[in-house]
């Protein structure tokens, strides 16, 4: 069914906040309560509002200047939470770190959203049909959250229950031989996001799925003997297989059934591997 949305004047009233930092904004929501909103792009949100959704308050996060940036050092890539879909996939950091990650990144919705949604809506919107989660579960993410008293906490991303406060910043490790797809073809059913890495003479590598479960999954890939990303072709398709068979079982829905999702699941990584492994 369509969705038909209202103008912006059939917004109710409410109290906007402007907080400097992300312990101010964290203290806001907390004192707030339920019915105060993080706001910054807007995708998910302004629909809502007007549609009807009533909130007391919007905490606006754009005045918060470590909620934008990316930094780098020897060991993690740091992204803030507010940077757009664009200004990820434009930042220098990001191409050299990550290129085929920025350019899936730069496929991703349309311009306009890409122009405004941030890294940090998309994950705390908790959908699980959206590409950044499964993406940044691949790459091996932490993310930080800030609390009201500034302290931080932690977490890998693959659990739908999130810490208190807000999310401040996305921490993916940083390495020199990294390989990363993002497979979107058989959405709304399943999508999938893989990423190898090269250690020495050990290949590594993570598979998360989207569309799949109420939450992203992500599984360890069994590469067997590979030790080169040009050899990951000949253990594709037992570690396809061995990806399916280790799945929690899959939703099935209107868009398809859990044996398809998880045959779909097969077939794809399959095809990813194969599909890194030519370079």
């Amino acid at each position: 069914m369509q969705d038909i949305y209202t103008s912006h004047a059939a917004i109710p009233a409410f109290r906007l906040l402007r907080p400097r930092s992300a312990e101010d904004a964290a203290r806001s929501k907390a004192d707030l309560g339920g019915a105060a909103h993080y706001f910054a792009g807007g995708v998910d949100l302004v629909p809502a509002l007007r549609g009807g959704r009533a909130v007391s308050a919007l905490i606006a996060l754009n005045d918060i200047a470590s909620f934008h940036g990316v930094e780098r050092n020897s060991e993690t890539v740091k992204i803030g939470a507010g940077l757009t879909y664009a200004g990820l996939a434009k930042s220098s950091a990001i191409q050299n770190e990550i290129p085929d990650f920025a350019d899936a990144i730069a496929t991703v919705a349309n311009v306009r959203i890409r122009h405004v949604a941030t890294l940090g809506g998309n994950i705390m919107s908790c959908n699980t049909c959206y590409d950044l989660l499964p993406s940044l579960l691949a790459l091996g993410v932490r993310l930080v959250f800030t609390n009201r008293h500034g302290s931080e906490a932690h977490v890998d991303g693959t659990d739908s229950q999130l810490p208190d406060g807000l999310l401040t910043r996305i921490e993916i490790p940083a390495r020199k031989e990294r390989r990363f797809v993002l497979d979107r073809s058989y959405k709304p059913v399943i999508s999938l996001a893989v990423c190898v890495e090269q250690n020495g003479g050990r290949i590594s590598g993570r598979a998360a799925l989207g569309c799949a479960h109420f939450w992203p999954l992500v599984l360890p890939l069994e590469l067997g003997s590979a030790r080169t990303l040009s050899s990951l072709g000949a253990c594709a398709a037992d570690a396809a297989s061995e990806f399916a068979a280790q799945l929690a079982e899959p939703l099935t829905d209107m868009h398809g059934s859990a044996a398809y999702r998880r045959t779909l699941a097969e077939v794809l990584l399959r095809r990813a591997l194969t599909r890194l492994a030519r370079g």
